[in-house]
């Protein structure tokens, strides 16, 4: 989190609001003013966002002095936005300056504050980097005091939770998202609305093919995630509007080619965490509400196989409350060896839970997720496409291929002709086109992205 500093003005008295019975609404402008303007009373106000070398302070710590400190205005700085402030509302361009204000807010990176516990540890809570303390403060202040003491909050706290980012979030990448942020302040915030400043931090082996393909992506947790993919001429860019834009078409493309052939989706980004020990079984159980992956399931169809005969089950992890903390698909692999995977964001809350409940349990859990790689195969040509790679269908051992640690197996979640495969990867893959991969292409695959999955099951 990184303190941005921001200039607001007041203007002297403004004589046509002298006869104003009640206050005027506030005007927000995006592009050319930056600003937002209101009434200080039967004064003006004008507070600047400017879109151009914002200033950012102390990016070690806020020095504990300085509560309330204010820095000297910065006229040359904002200049052009006040200006054009002054031309949108020109009762205010002949009054003086009667104050200016010129102080740091906080700016995490993607703007919202963090309100939960601090990651890693336990009993230790965040409230900070909250830019609009009185309209944020007495709700979430509220539901950070629930959670405390009871263990969850009463709304989704998903995303104001500290844990939302992980080790990658070095200090050089946070002062570029807080300027971002702060840049963006006056932005139409369009839905799905990307932001690009201070990337790709974690990409996958197939960043640069899937690139290459059409590929537009997304970050979560770090990692660079497919999101659509471009074709026949549709700039490989976002498209934002209110309404359905190109990428409709083109999602409706990939939602057509998984039903009918075959799709293949980088799906890295995931949570992967090994759990495994003599009593790693009973933390599980005592952890998850549902039935645990066994080691011989009755039915492959039911269930899944992994490559050795356990089974795959999803479930959910609750807290003291009852109430889900995360959902997770845990894949048997072994007597003692359990292998768990669930939403990027989570990866932190997971190694938190476990560790919070783990009471003195004899397990290890080891963080996978920046080790392995994985891809998810749908469709029904998915057995075909791994028998193209010399993979056996039901328990799907691998025979043949990319000399990394690959171990597919069917899974619960992906459909009955679903798939996904972790690979084991170092950051320095050479293997940027599994075999796997060039395997699709005779059966009409295309490569699919994260906005597909719930197009087509919401359809």
């Amino acid at each position: 989190m990184i303190s941005m500093t921001h200039h607001y003005f007041v203007t002297e008295f403004v004589p046509e609001f002298n006869d104003l019975e009640r206050e005027l609404p506030v005007i927000r402008d995006d592009r050319k003013v930056s600003s937002y303007i209101r009434m200080e009373q039967k004064r003006g106000l004008i507070g600047i966002y400017e879109k151009e070398n914002p200033n950012s302070v102390w990016h070690d710590h806020c020095p504990w002095d300085h509560e309330n400190w204010l820095f000297d205005a910065g006229y040359d700085r904002v200049m052009p936005w006040l200006e054009e402030s002054l031309n949108r509302m020109p009762i205010f361009a002949d009054l003086g300056i009667q104050r200016a204000v010129h102080g740091a807010i906080s700016h995490p990176p993607d703007g919202n504050p963090l309100i939960g516990p601090a990651p890693g540890v336990r009993n230790y809570w965040c409230c900070c980097g909250t830019q609009i303390g009185t309209g944020w403060g007495p709700g979430l202040s509220r539901e950070l005091a629930r959670w405390m003491v009871h263990g969850a909050a009463d709304i989704s706290m998903r995303d104001y939770d500290p844990r939302r980012f992980g080790s990658y979030a070095k200090k050089e990448w946070q002062v570029i998202k807080a300027k971002e942020d702060y840049c963006l302040r006056h932005e139409i915030p369009y839905p799905l609305f990307n932001r690009l400043a201070g990337r790709p931090v974690k990409p996958s082996p197939l960043y640069d093919l899937l690139k290459s393909k059409g590929a537009v992506h997304e970050e979560v947790y770090g990692f660079e995630r497919p999101r659509w993919f471009a074709r026949d001429g549709v700039a490989q860019e976002d498209h934002y509007a209110f309404r359905r834009t190109v990428v409709h078409d083109m999602v409706a493309r990939e939602v057509r080619a998984v039903r009918e052939a075959v799709g293949i989706m980088d799906v890295t980004a995931f949570t992967k965490v090994m759990v495994e020990g003599p009593d790693a079984f009973a933390l599980l159980d005592r952890l998850t509400a549902n039935r645990m992956p066994q080691k011989h399931p009755s039915s492959s169809e039911a269930v899944g196989e992994t490559r050795n005969g356990g089974s795959i089950t999803l479930t959910h992890m609750l807290n003291r409350r009852g109430r889900i903390e995360l959902e997770t698909t845990i894949v048997r692999m072994a007597e003692e060896r359990f292998y768990l995977v669930c939403a990027a964001f989570f990866e932190q809350r997971l190694l938190d839970h476990l560790a919070r409940h783990r009471d003195g349990a004899d397990v290890t859990v080891t963080a996978l997720s920046s080790g392995w790689s994985a891809l998810a195969l749908n469709g029904p040509h998915a057995r075909d496409v791994l028998g193209g790679v010399a993979m056996r269908t039901s328990a799907m051992p691998v025979s043949a291929g990319c000399r990394r640690n690959r171990s597919p197996w069917r899974g619960i979640g992906y459909g009955p002709c679903g798939c996904p495969m972790p690979v084991s990867w170092d950051g320095n893959c050479t293997c940027r086109t599994p075999p796997v991969w060039m395997s699709t292409a005779r059966f009409g695959a295309r490569g699919r992205a994260m906005i597909l999955p719930t197009t087509a099951r919401l359809r």
